[in-house]
């Protein structure tokens, strides 16, 4: 429990701009849905995910580039979520969801009004 607190405040510490470390995830399951349609299960998948100060970029077939406006934890039936309002390079907003789990394991969703990227990822060191 410990830890996953720890690297929320990091999260959240990097997402402040007080740090400019990047953080690193490898996202190795990925799926795509339409929102409030069942989710299809996961492919697997090898993606680099980077968090620098308000900035998620996802190395995938293109390079998506997020920079967050703002953020808070939410409760999602006791289950803690990480929220992040944010816009791409077109200046859309977009919003971006983090949850770690006890493994250090992570799901990093990228929603908009319509669909739902979801990735399962891991913290690289």
């Amino acid at each position: 429990m410990k830890k996953i607190i720890l690297i929320i405040v990091i999260i959240l510490y990097s997402m402040l701009g007080y740090s400019q470390e990047i953080i690193k995830m490898n996202a190795y399951g990925f799926t795509f849905s339409k929102i409030e349609e069942s989710v299809p299960s996961m492919k697997p998948v090898d993606i680099l995910i980077t968090i620098k100060g308000m900035r998620f970029i996802i190395y995938s077939n293109t390079k998506q580039i997020y920079d967050a406006i703002s953020s808070r934890v939410v409760d999602n039936d006791g289950d803690e979520w990480v929220f992040y309002e944010c816009i791409d390079e077109t200046g859309k907003q977009i919003n971006i969801y983090l949850n770690i789990n006890k493994d250090n394991q992570c799901m990093f969703v990228v929603n908009n009004d319509n669909y739902a990227w979801s990735y399962l990822c891991k913290f690289l060191e």
